[in-house]
């Protein structure tokens, strides 16, 4: 692979990382299905399921039917296709004047796989269970192997239960059974087990909304990055000193585009894709644009940061020759 081909596609594969991670996470394997844990119940309301002893399930069917309906961003799929299919049109044209295309139709090809990409996040519901229990009796089902869960793991040095703080989400294939652990005390009235369990329900719905709308506006900006980088500068074959300005300018315009279909100004989504990220080992200092790294010269681990690093400034450095030339 030449170096073009590497830094092209490290570009992409970078902006995509749900993308590859999904090539990844392809990978046949067997679907968990939740297994009720020995003396539980399943309790069904309103969209919503939980587990608990039958003891509770009073309490937890009231609770479940109490809840008030939460806010949800104004970035979901919908609001997104919504924009999507008034826009499109205003959009694609910007485009083609942006960059002197014969036509619109090689651009219309990549919105219609948004468009379906975006009706598919909307159509998901990830299979959520609340368990509710006490903590004593989860860490005796854990240890004795009664029952078991990959969202949940006894540690048998510390004596404890270890469960992750969020669900996470998966579209690429069909998403495991994810358990929410609602941990209630043994003397917890059944006031104080509903108050926990919409807290907890209230809170994973509001964060999994969240991680949607992220997911659907980054589909559209990293479709609008694709489609420049795919219909303009891959085909022109640019050395590798005049890769940068490609990888910048179709980072720049992507914001321009984007913010007709996401709703945020211009300037947010610039923010998002081109501002310096902290936690990246890779500063854009250290950058050369016009002698980039081979990636065979690289650690392993620091192969996406560099290209990360790379693309940030060469959208800086572009934004600024953009700036200082304006009119031209």
């Amino acid at each position: 692979m030449t170096k073009l081909t590497t830094i092209f596609v490290l570009i992409l594969l970078v902006l995509g990382t749900q993308r590859a991670t999904a090539q990844e996470a392809a990978v046949d394997r067997p679907r968990y299905t939740l297994t009720l844990p020995p003396g539980f119940e399943l309790v069904e309301v309103a969209g919503f399921k939980a587990v608990c002893e039958p003891a509770n399930r009073k309490a937890v069917e009231e609770a479940l039917s109490a809840l008030a309906p939460t806010t949800r961003p104004a970035t979901m799929p919908a609001d997104l296709l919504t924009r999507l299919e008034s826009g499109r049109s205003d959009v694609v044209k910007q485009m083609v004047s942006d960059y002197a295309l014969a036509d619109g139709k090689v651009m219309e090809e990549h919105f219609d796989k948004l468009a379906a990409e975006l009706k598919r996040l909307e159509e998901f519901r990830p299979p959520l269970f609340y368990l509710c229990t006490t903590n004593i009796k989860l860490k005796e089902m854990l240890k004795s192997g009664a029952w078991t869960s990959p969202s949940l793991y006894y540690n048998r040095l510390a004596d404890e239960v270890l469960y992750g703080e969020t669900v996470p989400l998966t579209l690429e294939r069909p998403m495991d059974d994810a358990i929410v652990a609602v941990i209630i005390e043994g003397v917890d009235s059944p006031e104080a087990l509903k108050a926990k369990l919409q807290r907890l329900v209230t809170n994973t719905t509001a964060e999994v909304s969240r991680m949607i709308s992220g997911r659907a506006m980054f589909l559209v900006q990293v479709t609008m990055i694709d489609a420049v980088m795919q219909e303009v500068f891959t085909p022109m074959k640019p050395p590798v000193e005049q890769q940068w300005l490609g990888i910048g300018l179709s980072g720049l315009t992507s914001a321009e585009y984007g913010q007709a279909i996401i709703g945020s100004p211009k300037r947010e989504l610039l923010l998002l894709v081109a501002a310096e990220l902290r936690r990246n080992p890779v500063r854009m200092s250290t950058i050369d644009l016009l002698h980039p790294a081979e990636s065979s010269a690289l650690k392993r681990q620091y192969v996406a940061a560099y290209a990360d690093a790379y693309r940030r400034k060469s959208m800086a450095a572009a934004g600024q020759i953009t700036e200082q030339n304006r009119e031209a």
